[in-house]
């Protein structure tokens, strides 16, 4: 596997993340090796830190049909990889639920406003 940063185990640049997929081990040993890693370096890997998160690149979404979850993509403008489309037959039954739903509400707001 080669190393790239991680998209979906990011807390800062997704290098720990990429580190550690590539690695098959826990990101949260990475980043606490990174961490003390750049106490005792004086700081010198923090700026190596930064430098590897320039040069490489970022992975590649996942192909399309498959769910890849992207929490900060369009939050903080970055375009991130689409979730596969839902079959039609899952969205007409969800459209048919939240219109009982709304109904039910309508009625409670109704029977709420006549007792006050």
């Amino acid at each position: 596997m080669r190393l790239e940063r991680s998209r979906t185990d990011a807390k800062l640049f997704g290098l720990c993340g990429g580190i550690a997929g590539s690695l098959g081990v826990n990101p949260a040993w990475v980043r606490a090796c990174v961490a003390v890693g750049v106490i005792f370096s004086g700081g010198l890997l923090l700026l190596v830190y930064v430098l590897a998160a320039m040069m490489l690149p970022v992975e590649e979404p996942q192909q399309p049909g498959r769910y890849m979850y992207v929490p900060s993509s369009r939050a903080y403008g970055f375009s991130g990889a689409e979730p596969a489309a839902a079959p039609e037959k899952a969205w007409s039954s969800e459209k048919e639920a939240l219109a009982r739903e709304i109904l039910e509400l309508r009625s409670r707001l109704d029977a709420y406003e006549q007792k006050h």
